[in-house]
């Protein structure tokens, strides 16, 4: 009854709450590096609280968000129109990610091989220049953050890489075994379970520099999502359940102490040759379920439903992809006008909010000058 109704309604929005969580994930980024570029450059000593450290698994968090939302959409289009239209697809996807990054990586690539030594200030170059504009057009940045120090203004993009390499395999592997589409994710999933094993066995007898190209290909976290996804459509009665629980005492008890350890007191790589993939595991499990949450807890949906944090999610693309350059600019300034204004401990606060101001302001920019332009051609294509 009530998930019906619940599901048929969605079958034709979107999933209102998930905006918010794609916030709170890129603010988890954003502050991960404000505080690395703090201690890096002795502006302050941060503790090293877990909040500070949770960019690696923010990230993983997006691709479990990217895979059930992307799996979602296209087992639903295949249910009500027989077919999956692959080009559409790739032309949502096009409008949608290409401007911000091809801007971002064009800047990038200015900003360090041209006006860095215009303005005589130091900064090595690793790489050949042509080599690694080709490689970013082809999306493969987490090759060329793995192997060079590109500069902070390129790491985020390393993700995006990823997940339009995903992406590329993704839509026509649905199409191709649309009859048998479980086997397909779940195969996926426990291949690359299997790949992340074998790597951490790999990691004290492997250059660093490959390993950390290997450890982007995180596709468990979204196949994992696409797991969820293929279960809330095809198994209304399992959901039903979930639902009912979900909506609980017990549950929000003990969702929100989970979530609160994770956050500030959960520490990853407790175990030596297995951790990445226990660790992986574990996040896997409770990213799901806090995805599951957002659907269908009534108050943690209306929660993530407050209008500011909506829209803030609406924008955590940019927030994403330009913090970098935020902290870049945040840097030069302090340390050209406030680096003796401050004590140190006012230093890093006011670092804190200069680089997230500024994160938002860029941001703000982007998505009603850039972005929103090329969503409206989006439409055209669902």
């Amino acid at each position: 009854g009530s998930l019906l109704i619940f599901l048929s309604y969605y079958m034709k929005k979107y999933f209102e709450g998930l905006d918010s969580l794609r916030f709170y994930a890129a603010i988890l980024v954003v502050l991960f590096h404000i505080t690395k570029v703090i201690n890096r450059y002795n502006i302050y000593t941060m503790p090293d609280l877990p909040i500070f450290n949770k960019a690696d698994a923010a990230v993983s968090f997006f691709f479990c968000l990217s895979g059930f939302l992307i799996t979602y959409l296209l087992i639903n289009e295949y249910k009500e129109n027989g077919m999956i239209n692959i080009k559409n697809f790739y032309l949502r996807r096009i409008l949608r990610i290409w401007p911000l990054y091809f801007s971002v990586i064009f800047f990038a690539f200015f900003f360090y091989n041209f006006l860095l030594p215009h303005l005589e200030v130091p900064f090595k170059i690793e790489y050949k220049l042509v080599p690694a504009i080709i490689l970013s057009i082809f999306f493969l940045p987490n090759y060329l953050n793995s192997y060079y120090d590109m500069g902070m203004i390129f790491s985020p993009t390393w993700s995006i890489g990823i997940e339009e390499q995903f992406y590329l395999i993704w839509a026509p592997l649905l199409f191709v075994f649309r009859k048998k589409i479980l086997k397909v994710i779940v195969t996926i999933f426990i291949l690359s379970i299997a790949y992340f094993t074998i790597n951490s066995y790999l990691l004290s007898t492997t250059r660093q520099e490959l390993i950390s190209f290997l450890y982007t290909y995180r596709f468990h976290f979204l196949s994992s999502g696409g797991i969820l996804a293929y279960f809330l459509i095809n198994d209304t009665h399992l959901t039903n359940k979930l639902q009912i629980f979900i909506n609980s005492k017990i549950n929000n008890i003990i969702t929100i102490t989970i979530i609160v350890y994770f956050l500030f007191f959960y520490n990853f790589f407790f175990l030596k040759k297995i951790h990445f993939i226990i660790d992986d595991l574990i996040m896997i499990l409770l990213f799901n379920w806090i995805l599951l949450n957002a659907i269908f807890n009534d108050r943690l949906r209306s929660f993530l439903s407050i209008k500011v944090t909506s829209f803030l999610g609406k924008i955590s693309y940019g927030i994403y992809l330009l913090h970098s350059i935020s902290i870049t600019l945040s840097l030069f300034v302090f340390q050209k006008f406030f680096s003796n204004f401050f004590g140190k401990i006012m230093t890093a606060y006011f670092f804190y909010f200069f680089v997230i101001t500024f994160t938002f302001i860029f941001a703000l920019f982007s998505f009603f000058f850039l972005e929103k332009r090329f969503l409206h051609l989006k439409e055209k294509f669902k």
